[in-house]
């Protein structure tokens, strides 16, 4: 859940909890100018990072290709570099399989993945932990049961046996469950 008040606040009750590491706003890479103010001062506060990096914030947001992939690793290493241990992990994207938050009228799946294995190759090369932007368990529940009729069923089936194909750091599952 996200924090609300104030940074002092939101510390406090970080604090409180006993969380040790923090989620915060993402960073674009397709306008990134050096700015990691947000970064440092969650880690001034003394919490590690988890750190969304995307390509666009516009929505449906597109993903790096052609040109615009030379340009996302050429930020995110310039990122990954003047964060350095400041950030526990960098996600790349949210959700990638989600309608709602990408265009995949002009992009496909692969865009996606071919950003994600850009991040990957940086991450490497620094010793850092970078993952995607997220499963379901739901549709993943989907794929198990060979359900695979809906866009993102089918997207996310893409990345699993991407997945499968290639080593890296962390891969993330988002669980939407009830608790009583």
């Amino acid at each position: 859940a996200k924090l609300q008040g104030t940074f002092d606040e939101q510390v406090a009750a970080a604090k409180l909890l006993g969380v040790t590491h923090m989620r915060i706003n993402s960073i674009e890479m397709k306008n990134f100018n050096g700015d990691i103010t947000g970064v440092q001062k969650w880690a001034d506060a003394g919490f590690k990072i988890i750190l969304n990096v995307t390509w666009s914030d516009i929505n449906p947001a597109p993903f790096a290709k052609g040109n615009d992939l030379a340009t996302f690793k050429t930020n995110f290493e310039k990122l990954v570099l003047l964060c350095g241990d400041m950030v526990y992990c960098y996600v790349i994207e949210n959700e990638q399989t989600n309608t709602t938050f990408y265009d995949y009228a002009n992009y496909t799946i692969y865009d996606y993945l071919n950003e994600l294995q850009a991040g990957i190759d940086i991450c490497e090369k620094y010793g850092k932990i970078c993952c995607d932007g997220g499963l379901h368990i739901k549709i993943i529940e989907q794929i198990m049961i060979g359900n695979l009729k809906k866009d993102n069923v089918i997207r996310q089936n893409q990345c699993i046996n991407y997945f499968k194909t290639i080593t890296y750091s962390g891969f993330r599952i988002n669980v939407h469950h009830n608790f009583n």
